[in-house]
């Protein structure tokens, strides 16, 4: 069986705490309070409403996510390092321009 390394183990804790205090939270400050209330038509807003808003929110940053990944990949390229290499030598405006373009294209 392998072992988690404590990296692993933090985020995992960290991920979990986070979850969980954003469910807690749902739950004893949105819920709960609509249910003493009677208020039954804002707690069915609120139950259909809250897992939209949290599915939205991880549609967003798994977006995000993929994004950077990629462009951290092409980083690796050598068209993108040549590019890299003319703009910072701050030559030609044009070439630098140029250089810009394809590495925008290259996204």
């Amino acid at each position: 069986m392998k072992a988690f390394s404590i990296t692993k183990l933090f985020w995992i804790t960290f991920g979990v705490l986070f979850i969980g205090s954003i469910i807690w939270s749902i739950i004893f400050e949105t819920i709960m309070p609509l249910i003493r209330a009677n208020a039954i038509d804002e707690l069915i807003l609120n139950i259909v409403g809250i897992p939209v808003i949290l599915a939205g929110t991880i549609i967003f940053i798994r977006g995000g996510w993929i994004f950077f990944r990629d462009v951290y990949s092409l980083m690796d390229t050598e068209e993108i390092q040549v590019n890299i290499d003319i703009i910072r030598a701050k030559s030609d405006p044009q070439n630098i321009k140029q250089a810009r373009c394809k590495n925008i294209i290259l996204l």
